[in-house]
């Protein structure tokens, strides 16, 4: 399921570097990047369900997908929103877009967001989308 999100983020924007691991960890690896760095964090999964009905089984899944950017410079409340607003024109809104397209996902098409504080030294800058996602497989 990971490798079909990715595909998707990445055809959705091909400038958002595509990143998942546990948070601790990406946590070392996020302080690394350079200013100006835009990237994808898919949150590790924490729960799901497997619905199957006749020959079709359903994967479900809660994602948490961080868009980042890593400013170029300390910026004010004005600055900040400027660049989430860039964030969700730029990746969420195309992201949502192809994985509704996908013919590999189904899903309720509810798609909440949240500006989370930043969580690393780095200071980035985030519009985290919050879905439930199914992956849909045919057993026969």
């Amino acid at each position: 399921m990971l490798e079909k999100i990715k595909c998707i983020i990445e055809q959705a924007n091909a400038d958002y570097v595509v990143e998942y691991d546990e948070g601790n960890m990406f946590n070392i690896r996020a302080d690394g990047f350079a200013r100006g760095t835009k990237y994808a964090y898919i949150e590790e999964f924490k729960e799901g369900e497997i619905d199957v009905q006749g020959f079709f089984e359903k994967d479900k899944l809660r994602l948490n997908i961080y868009f980042s950017v890593i400013p170029k410079q300390e910026l004010n409340a004005i600055g900040r929103e400027q660049i989430r607003e860039a964030i969700k024109a730029e990746i969420v809104k195309p992201f949502i877009k192809a994985f509704i397209d996908s013919p590999h996902f189904s899903s309720n098409k509810i798609f909440k967001y949240y500006y989370p504080l930043s969580r690393f030294d780095a200071n980035e800058i985030s519009v985290m989308l919050d879905f439930e996602c199914e992956l849909i497989e045919n057993n026969c």
